[in-house]
């Protein structure tokens, strides 16, 4: 399994956890440039505004960091028993969140 088809990439593979029941395979992607485009991962950033009494001083941005995670495509021979896999996802975050829970040099 590896993130967008990225088979020739080690850092694109996911890490699988044997210690959790039912195993579960990790991936870590940074949200730096070079990591996102690394995997072929989309990146978007909005800027949203807030809501309440102090709707009209608020703008909140979010990162979303879409892709998919595929399986090696099995139809590379003429008879073939297993399916191709393929999850897609999407993770958003505040990026408040993000910058505040990150070490930042002047």
């Amino acid at each position: 399994m590896a993130l967008n088809a990225q088979f020739s990439k080690p850092e694109c593979y996911g890490t699988p956890d044997w210690s959790v029941d039912p195993p579960i395979l990790k991936f870590n992607f940074s949200i730096s440039e070079n990591a996102i485009s690394a995997c072929a991962n989309k990146l978007k950033i909005t800027q949203e505004v807030g809501s309440g009494l102090f709707s009209d001083y608020s703008s909140v941005q979010f990162v979303n960091i879409s892709g998919m995670i595929n399986s090696l495509d099995p139809s590379a021979g003429t008879i073939t028993y297993r399916q191709e896999m393929m999850y897609i996802f999407s993770c958003r975050y505040p990026l408040q969140y993000l910058v505040n829970n990150t070490r930042m040099g002047v």
